[in-house]
């Protein structure tokens, strides 16, 4: 398996949206959200490793991330600690939102724990994934209410 990044533009209506980072290593996931993401006019790059995850937020400008929370080699938990330590004296710091099959009480003190903002359960839901994605970036998503209720 190669570990290939895979970018989605949103549609031409919403240029000015946030540029979502997704890591994530099942191949239906990241289909999934990216899908999503470019539903609600995000533009969105997707990795399959945290590894592929940390050069491309090294090298591009993210509004958010999105991280599953395990992943082979270096965890969704180990990324946000890096990105943590890396942007030590930023102002502003990225929101790193946890994708996460568990909605245990644990991993979600794990994930805060880790220096993420929030944890949403898989398989997200539209109105979750924009409701979330608007109150840590401040880009309201290109699609209406009715919209996000049918992508459910």
């Amino acid at each position: 398996m190669t570990d290939k990044p895979y970018s989605f533009s949103p549609s031409p209506s919403s240029r000015d949206t946030a540029r979502v980072l997704v890591v994530e290593d099942n191949p239906s996931n990241r289909k999934l959200i990216g899908h999503q993401l470019t539903t609600l006019g995000y533009a969105v790059d997707l990795a399959e490793t945290a590894g592929t995850g940390l050069e491309l937020w090294r090298a591009g400008r993210y509004d958010a991330v999105l991280t599953d929370c395990r992943l082979p080699g270096m965890s969704g938990f180990e990324l946000a600690q890096v990105i943590r330590e890396e942007e030590a004296d930023v102002l502003a710091p990225i929101p790193i939102i946890a994708l996460t099959g568990d909605n245990s009480e644990q991993i979600a003190e794990r994930c805060y724990a880790s220096g993420m903002n929030e944890c949403i359960t898989k398989p997200a839901l539209m109105d979750q994934l924009d409701m979330v994605l608007t109150r840590w970036t401040g880009s309201p998503s290109a699609v209406q209410e009715t919209d996000c209720e049918k992508g459910r």
